[in-house]
């Protein structure tokens, strides 16, 4: 069974959604690779720093071990991860790396997968994005949803969310639609 752990955005407001998001993905096991192929590779380090502290501090007496995920040795990190978490930014950018990579959603069996933002969308079969004029985009389809994130009124991005949610409900196949708001999240166990 993989545990998906879909977020809204804004991981890093200081609120409970948040803190039970980050205790989520230390639930599984010590070993956690951090995913950041949705930003800058120079600004890895700096995400590293911030989301090791915050699930550290929520992973109780556990000590948990962390690695950042890099293109060269991603398949090897994947078997040695109990948890991978992918934080947001660019899903275009996210979606093509993994592609590449060669994930595959047998590739996750039995472990936490955690996304925010992009990094949640990306496990969807499509997905809303806020960063591109096309709007509906085509994720890696491990899951079998159309998802949202940073929706209603309280979004960094404002949007007529329900045209937005009837827009991606009429688009391609009739699937379940997850909207997520900011710093809300869902879980997903698959076989």
């Amino acid at each position: 069974m993989t545990r998906y752990i879909l977020h809204g955005g804004q991981t890093g407001l200081d609120c409970a959604n948040n803190d039970n998001f980050f205790a989520g993905i230390a639930k599984n096991g010590t070993r956690i690779l951090l995913c950041y192929f949705a930003r800058s590779e120079d600004s890895w380090q700096d995400l590293a720093a911030e989301d090791m502290a915050r699930i550290q501090d929520k992973a109780l007496d556990k000590e948990i071990e962390f690695m950042i995920a890099d293109m060269d040795d991603f398949t090897r990190q994947v078997e040695w991860a109990d948890s991978l978490y992918f934080r947001g930014g660019d899903g275009r950018l996210i979606r093509d790396v993994l592609i590449n990579a060669g994930l595959t959603k047998e590739m996750l069996a039995g472990k936490t997968v955690a996304g925010s933002s992009a990094g949640a969308n990306v496990f969807s079969r499509y997905y809303h994005d806020q960063d591109y004029p096309a709007k509906i985009e085509e994720g890696l389809g491990f899951l079998p949803i159309k998802s949202i994130t940073h929706y209603g009124q309280d979004s960094k991005y404002p949007a007529d969310y329900e045209k937005i949610k009837q827009e991606l409900k009429d688009y391609q196949e009739d699937l379940e639609i997850i909207t997520l708001p900011e710093t809300e999240f869902v879980i997903k166990e698959i076989n």
